[in-house]
């Protein structure tokens, strides 16, 4: 620490988290700082909490830390210590503990376990005085060589203390069992394993002891299968999934074999959770060769629902490498007669199946529309209601897509004009609020306005149908004053049927569930500026299905009039039956169920996804938050025409099955992908790359952004994905960032000593005429002799800029180099790949090139 503060030492160590380094008082002994634990000590409160750790005060302002009279902790040999714990344990405290944990009293037999008194637990400074329990059990944790490195205890009301290194749970019969190996959570866990003959290895925590592991197992010839928990978070995190794969990859990469990873099953947290609920429905504890069954069963779920990850593999095998290419769409995931009507349809138009098969999926969101939503979790229903585009240059078929694809869409909209304009006229001229509410389904030139009163007489929703989807962003807030209003966030909120509402001068308009699917083309210019920088940020990118299929191989027109004329009676029978779905009571939707298979689907489809948001970054990471909700909005309209359609495959009942969650979750993938390859041609390649070395730089930036001057030790305590990173690459990844113009490095004397500290290297704005001469420069590199990366003005630091020095011009703006081997283009936001490129779209340079090159 700077400033005078007293480091910790081994003689007066944390006390918050017992560390001996790091750690520093304030000189006047009022404050203590640690970096490890957020939890206050005895007599202390938090001042300010950090990402890992906290600024500690004591309550009584008076007090201050004595720093001479600090008593360390008694050294404790852990062995001998343990050994004397070990015989408190008697056979009634063990049987207490196995009541508690629901388990046999067998399953605590094979673990080192001991139990610590009061005295015991005070005279080794576990817990502190105010919350220290009356007594505590007591697990040896141990190093890959069998010594016990460090001891947990575990208290009768579930909390837990440590004292010493983190270890392994080893149990006693570990070289006893002939089947694979399952490196497993937490103490209680082993045991239950052991239980039903499952041999196991507890590891401290979701990432930790994997060095350990390998060590342990470097010889052992059994095969390995990490399992994790479900225990996945409300902000997307699941530690128990993310440290499985991480341990199964690290474990894969030292034992030179893949190895496997795997969740328990879906409804427990743990495999201590499914044994206790087995023994609830029937299972007997005490007869062993019962509990071995069971102990096989599970095992095989295991292994069937488990992941490989290959040596070398960063991880698992399923999972796909970055997005290169155009995919075909999987047509054959959709259901009969939508499948059919696609390949038809694109046969006759020369088109890519893709986009037709992405605006049908909107078209048929809206003619369901909000009649059915489907229950994922008590208080989560996912709404029928789809936006999508199909993206290509002029002249690629766009408007025939959106026109047969939205035909029964038009039709049924006539329909209910002319119904709504005969109701009209049946009710004369009336006063002003007494004329019956306009019946409509499509929308194609409106202001959010007339959108939400056209809904107060269309209950089950609308959909805004355009050849040119750009319009629907430029017109909004458009009769606004001064262009400003809320008209773009009442949109936004039509894509969750949520209620919209206007107060005007002569009432309210009010709609309960207000839901506007929206389905279109665009080129990719009109697209990228209509939505602009605010599309990316408010959500609004995210929500499209967006697709940008490859121009297909031009074929006579003898061959065109040849191709068969598809018969859309079928496809238009059943959307019509789509759209007369009833609402429920009170025009509220028909709620649709998960079955059993479903959930299974739905929950393994969900595994994907968090992975996949893992490794995202920017505008792709956003799109990939709301794949849950669209592979479910999508599930709804597989099963309605499933179920119009007389599926005999469908399961009986109100329920959406595990085959349609498969189906919806195959198009779902795809539609990340594809949104991937998009993103990477329209917003740069950065906005799809799923290398994690350029998601760590960009955390690493945030950091210093966020904090300042950091040395390197204190820049990697600062994140928590940073404490896997080997010392070496991350003094890498910092020079690396020194190399590039993003960090400076300066070495600063503290308290007698110099340490080298990083800071964020901010460029400055460059002016207009700065701007024109570095553009001018990159056209001509003649015309600018000595032009270089350190002479360009857009490139100095405001560090290195004349003290003193003033803009000539006040308009200012961001400026990145072009370099002199780059053509200037005339959209470089939608510049394509270049050409003789690899298929892996991240890290392309956008250069000129032949345009058919860029779906090769």
């Amino acid at each position: 620490m700077t400033g005078g503060w007293n480091g910790v030492n081994k003689d007066a160590p944390c006390p918050a988290c017992a560390g001996i380094h790091r750690c520093a008082w304030s000189p006047d002994g009022t404050t203590l700082h640690c970096f490890r634990e957020q939890k206050p000590p005895d007599g202390m409160r938090v001042i300010k909490p950090e990402e890992r750790g906290a600024l500690f005060g004591f309550i009584d302002k008076n007090q201050r830390h004595d720093f001479g009279q600090t008593a360390p902790p008694p050294r404790v040999g852990f062995a001998a210590e343990f050994e004397r714990l070990r015989k408190n344990l008697t056979i009634e405290r063990r049987e207490v503990l196995a009541e508690q944990l629901g388990l046999p009293v067998r399953a605590l037999e094979s673990l080192d376990l001991g139990w610590a008194s009061f005295r015991d637990l005070a005279a080794l400074h576990v817990w502190s005085a105010g919350t220290r329990p009356l007594y505590a059990w007591v697990f040896a944790e141990r190093n890959a060589r069998r010594e016990i490195v460090g001891l947990q205890f575990r208290a009768p009301d579930g909390g837990k203390r440590n004292i010493g290194k983190r270890g392994l749970v080893i149990p006693v019969s570990f070289g006893a069992f002939s089947g694979p190996v399952v490196p497993i959570e937490g103490a209680t866990d082993v045991g239950a394993l052991a239980a039903v003959g499952v041999c196991a290895i507890g590891r401290p925590s979701n990432v930790g002891g994997v060095d350990q592991l390998a060590e342990l197992l470097a010889k052992d010839a059994r095969d390995v299968l990490v399992v994790g928990e479900n225990d996945s978070k409300g902000d997307g995190r699941w530690p128990g999934l993310e440290g499985a794969e991480s341990t199964a990859s690290k474990l894969s990469a030292t034992r030179r074999r893949p190895v496997r990873w795997s969740l328990p099953p879906n409804d427990v947290k743990d495999v201590r959770e499914w044994l206790v609920k087995r023994a609830a429905a029937g299972l007997d504890l005490t007869d062993v060769a019962a509990c071995e069954l069971a102990g096989r069963e599970l095992l095989a779920e295991l292994q069937r629902n488990s992941r490989t990850i290959e040596p070398h593999a960063t991880g698992s095998v399923e999972v796909a490498q970055p997005v290169g290419g155009f995919v075909p769409f999987p047509t054959d995931a959709l259901p009969e007669p939508v499948r059919s009507w696609v390949r038809d349809m694109a046969r006759a138009l020369n088109v890519n199946e893709a986009g037709l098969a992405v605006l049908k999926l909107a078209t048929t969101a809206a003619l369901i529309g909000n009649a059915r939503r489907l229950q994922l979790t008590g208080s989560w229903d996912a709404s029928s209601i789809i936006w999508a585009v199909v993206i290509a240059p002029s002249g690629e078929m766009k408007s025939a897509m959106l026109r047969c694809a939205g035909s029964t869409l038009s039709a049924i909209d006539r329909d209910l004009r002319e119904q709504s304009a005969g109701e009209v006229a049946a009710a004369g001229s009336v006063q002003h609020g007494a004329r019956p509410a306009g019946r409509a389904l499509v929308l194609r030139d409106c202001t959010i306005e007339a959108a939400i009163k056209l809904s107060m007489g269309n209950p089950r929703g609308l959909v805004y149908m355009s050849a040119e989807l750009a319009g629907l962003f430029k017109s909004l807030n458009m009769y606004r004053q001064g262009g400003k209003g809320n008209d773009r966030e009442r949109l936004l909120a039509t894509y969750d049927g949520d209620e919209n509402s206007r107060d005007l001068v002569l009432g309210s308009q009010y709609v309960a569930r207000c839901a506007l699917s929206v389905l279109g083309v665009s080129t990719p210019a009109a697209f990228r500026q209509s939505l602009g920088k605010a599309g990316e940020e408010d959500g609004a990118l995210a929500r499209f299905l967006v697709t940008m299929p490859p121009t297909t191989e031009p074929v006579s027109f003898e061959a065109l009039r040849e191709a068969a004329r598809p018969d859309t009676k079928v496809i238009e029978t059943l959307e019509r039956e789509l759209a007369s779905l009833q609402l429920g009571q009170d025009d509220e939707p028909v709620v649709l169920v998960l079955t059993d298979s479903g959930v299974r689907a739905f929950s393994a489809f969900r595994a994907e996804v968090l992975r996949m948001k893992k490794e995202a970054v920017g505008a792709l990471r956003a799109h990939y938050l709301k794949l849950e909700e669209v592979c479910a909005r999508i599930a709804i309209g597989f099963y309605c025409i499933r179920a119009q359609s007389g599926d005999l495959g469908l399961e009986a009942g109100e329920g959406v099955d595990g085959t349609t969650i498969e189906a919806a979750a195959r198009v779902t993938l795809w539609l990340a992908r594809e949104a991937a390859r998009v993103y990477s041609i329209l917003l740069g390649a950065s906005a799809a790359t799923a290398d994690p070395t350029v998601r760590l730089r960009q955390r690493l930036l945030d950091v210093f952004e966020r904090h300042g001057d950091l040395s390197k030790r204190d820049a990697k305590n600062c994140a928590a994905e940073f404490a896997e990173v080997d010392d070496a690459d991350f003094e890498h990844l910092l020079r690396g960032l020194v190399s590039d113009g993003e960090l400076e490095s300066e070495t600063v004397a503290t308290g007698g000593r110099s340490k080298e500290v990083f800071r964020r290297m901010h460029k400055r704005k460059a002016t207009n005429s700065e701007r024109i001469e570095a553009s001018a420069c990159a056209c001509d590199p003649e015309s600018a002799p000595g032009h270089s990366a350190a002479t360009d003005p857009a490139m100095v630091p405001i560090s290195e800029t004349a003290s003193g020095s003033t803009a000539t011009d006040s308009t200012t703006a961001d400026v990145t180099p072009v370099p002199p081997s780059t053509p200037v283009l005339d959209d470089p936001a939608i510049a394509p790949p270049s050409a003789g490129t690899s298929a892996a779209i991240p890290g392309m340079p956008h250069e000129l090139f032949d345009e058919r090159e860029v779906w090769d």
